[in-house]
């Protein structure tokens, strides 16, 4: 991660090739909630091979090719069709959409957080990224009333018999 853009790193395996990539991608938007777990990238750079292993030399020559190809006669990037074919992302008006509800929507301690919070913004920083969100009360309130009062954690030493004294400044 770095200021307001981030390098991401691709690995493929497929017909005997051992393929690294790597692309630079600004976060474009992000929607996280009980619903939906969405972050959506605006690719910045060309995809890069920074490792690659293949089975013949004629694997190289046609992956040299076609990456020559996209970059220059169709002045793209194959990196979203690639990741699409492979169903891990899905392209859109030029901009890759990580619908992260697959791997997260199964998780129900996740959903049950997502569903208490609503992400409003979110900022690349360096080496961090920094989500701000707004406390969904009606769900918390809602799961609170939902539990009963004996599970609830009440310190003895705030128990209903005593009188917490209030403080003035």
């Amino acid at each position: 991660l770095h200021d307001d853009w981030l390098r991401l790193y691709a690995t493929i395996n497929v017909k005997g090739m051992h393929l690294v990539l790597g692309v630079n991608l600004k976060l474009v938007q992000m929607e996280f909630n009980k619903d939906m777990q969405l972050i959506v990238f605006e690719q910045i750079s060309n995809t890069e091979i920074i490792e690659a292993r293949y089975p013949s030399i004629w694997m190289k020559m046609a992956v040299k090719c076609a990456v020559f190809f996209y970059h220059n006669f169709l002045h793209s990037d194959p990196l979203g069709p690639i990741l699409q074919k492979f169903n891990v992302i899905e392209v859109k008006d030029d901009l890759l959409h990580l619908d992260l509800n697959r791997w997260l929507g199964k998780n129900r301690s996740i959903i049950d957080t997502l569903a208490k919070v609503h992400v409003n913004h979110a900022v690349l920083r360096e080496a961090e990224l920094v989500i701000i969100g707004n406390v969904n009360l009606t769900a918390l309130f809602r799961k609170m009333s939902e539990e009963p009062v004996e599970d609830w954690d009440i310190d003895d030493d705030l128990a209903e018999t005593k009188v917490s004294p209030v403080k003035q400044k």
